[in-house]
């Protein structure tokens, strides 16, 4: 039943991208369970795009919830998720210490921001005024593709 949300409603040309918005802190929210879950995880494995946050991605990924991330505990998270474009929200490894790859001159460039709004479909970011970083109007943001990428490696932008 949730696949013919994509399946049915999408538009042919149309980029699906869901937020499971289901479960955090180690836990589902209230009023969700396992049936839920398992539907939500089926929609996800239809959608272009899947932005789950920590919890969400260990129930898919089958694994223990941490609270103290590390790269090998996220880089196994998205191995096991096994979907071709996750952006996992709140992931931070520094404490206040948001990064991102963006696209410039075909090459990816590893930059820090500040978040200074988000919800559950988007996310509004700045410059890292600690690190003093700068974002310019039209900046293009790798949002897939990234899982093994590393500042300077050469990338190429794709259209859906």
């Amino acid at each position: 039943m949730a696949d013919a949300v994509i399946t049915e409603l999408l538009a042919s040309d149309g980029i699906s991208i869901v937020d499971p918005a289901m479960a955090d802190h180690g836990k589902l929210y209230s009023g969700f369970d396992e049936t839920y879950a398992n539907a939500m995880e089926r929609l996800c494995r239809k959608a272009d795009i899947i932005l789950p946050n920590i919890t969400e991605a260990a129930m898919f990924a089958r694994m223990p919830y941490e609270k103290s991330l590390n790269e090998a505990y996220v880089r196994e998270l998205l191995e096991k998720m096994d979907h071709p474009c996750v952006v996992m929200t709140g992931v931070a490894y520094e404490k206040g210490k948001t990064g991102i790859f963006l696209l410039e001159e075909g090459k990816a460039v590893w930059t820090y921001v500040d978040v200074v709004h988000s919800n559950i479909s988007s996310f509004a970011i700045t410059g890292c005024r600690r690190k003093e970083t700068a974002l310019e109007e039209g900046s293009i943001v790798i949002t897939s593709g990234n899982m093994n990428l590393a500042d300077g490696t050469s990338v190429q932008a794709v259209k859906p």
